[in-house]
């Protein structure tokens, strides 16, 4: 069966050679002739296999250790069809792999099937239920993720984290009139209805939206609400990350005749930034690319606020993307606070007396978030906080993500 085939190679290459999820799709649908549809049906096992990977490694280590590589990952596509995607006809699929086993043996399906379709817990009993091990099997997470979110948020919270972050991210999009939102949801499957009155939803990302609609974080809303962004006053945004929501704010809110800053050093930003711009028609707004360091290059004059968005974790992806896994380190968490500390000391002078400084990190973790502006505010005490939030997976949000709103005290106060 071709999708497990090519599902099987998917895995394999993020697995085994380290190659992006989004990289191995595109290689192996390159060069064979599927439909739309069977492209979505691959993904969907690809996808589901690695967001289920220690669960399945787990399991099959446990109930079949001699089981040989090339059956390994097409017994994977076979679970996860079975128990999460229904993509596939479940007795084709057994033929198949039941067809890759040198002994015929070697795999009691009718047992299997009955542990799947009874929903038992595929972690191995030798695992604890709550202890650590146990939740990174079950939620795919690793260990020291989970250690840090018990510390920094309690253990009820974490367990709500982690069961959000099995889900796939809700995709939010903002009506651009409030009016047209009755048609949308009465002609269209795709949508849903959200807690937010100018907002609907989509499990799935949408490739072709009406122009009414812009995809949107309803988080920086928030931060909007909370804040005094005025670009008439001055304004300087910097993003090592994607500023479509940050522009698309601005879109909405201001006249997209007025004129700021914006600031990357990341070309992967840089770019697709240069592109919304143009489509937007936003001629007046300066696009830089420059280091945090290098501001003083730049600007001329300090601003009334200064939004900044430096390197993080990123935890906010670990539903976007199912490889997330492989790519977590605690070292490069250690990286992004170092990164974080230089970017805010590095636009400081550059925020007005009476101004404000804007941190954003989409991530979930009390070191890039609240401890970090805790130790900027100890070594900058002409700052003042004025609001901080870290919104979470599991709330009406649904997105990972802390911001804090600093002002620069006049002289005179």
């Amino acid at each position: 069966m071709k999708e497990i085939i090519i599902a099987s190679k998917i895995i394999s290459d993020v697995v085994d050679n380290h190659v992006l999820f989004s990289l191995s799709l595109n290689k192996n649908f390159k060069n064979e002739k599927l439909a739309l549809q069977d492209k979505n049906i691959i993904s969907s096992l690809a996808a589901s296999s690695m967001r289920h990977y220690c669960l399945l490694d787990a399991f099959v280590n446990k109930e079949y250790p001699e089981i040989s590589k090339t059956v390994r990952y097409p017994l994977f596509v076979y679970i996860v069809n079975s128990l999460f995607v229904h993509k596939i006809d479940e007795g084709k699929a057994q033929k198949y792999v039941e067809g890759l086993l040198a002994d015929k043996k070697d795999i009691n399906f009718d047992k299997l099937d009955e542990k799947l379709k009874a929903r038992e817990d595929l972690v191995p009993p030798e695992f604890e239920k709550g202890s650590i091990d146990y939740l990174r099997i079950r939620y795919n997470t690793p260990d020291f993720i989970i250690r840090m979110w018990k510390k920094h948020f309690g253990e009820n919270r974490t367990y709500a984290i982690l069961r959000a972050n099995m889900h796939t991210t809700r995709n939010f999009y903002r009506l651009k009139d409030e009016s047209f939102k009755e048609e949308l949801l009465k002609d269209s499957n795709s949508f849903k209805d959200s807690e937010f009155k100018e907002y609907v939803v989509k499990e799935e990302k949408e490739k072709n939206i009406s122009s009414q609609l812009i995809r949107m974080n309803p988080a920086y809303e928030c931060i909007f609400n909370d804040s005094e962004i005025d670009p008439l006053r001055g304004l300087v945004i910097y993003s090592s990350s994607s500023l479509n929501s940050l522009i698309e704010q601005m879109y909405l809110r201001f006249s997209n005749n007025l004129s700021y800053e914006i600031i990357t050093d990341n070309p992967k930003t840089y770019f697709p930034t240069k592109k919304l711009l143009e489509e937007y028609g936003l001629s007046k707004i300066n696009l830089y690319e420059a280091k945090p360091q290098e501001a003083i290059t730049i600007l001329s004059q300090p601003s009334h606020t200064i939004i900044v968005v430096p390197e993080n974790s990123e935890l906010d992806l670990l539903r976007k993307y199912p490889d997330c896994y492989f790519r977590l380190s605690s070292n490069k968490i250690d990286e992004s606070l170092t990164r974080q500390k230089e970017t805010l000391t590095s636009f400081a002078p550059f925020v007005e007396e009476g101004g404000e400084l804007i941190y954003i990190v989409p991530t979930l973790n009390d070191k890039e978030g609240r401890r970090q502006i805790a130790s900027f505010l100890s070594e900058y005490p002409d700052f003042v906080l004025i609001k901080q939030k870290q919104f979470f997976p599991f709330d009406k949000y649904s997105t990972s993500l802390f911001y804090a709103i600093l002002r620069k005290v006049k002289k005179d106060d």
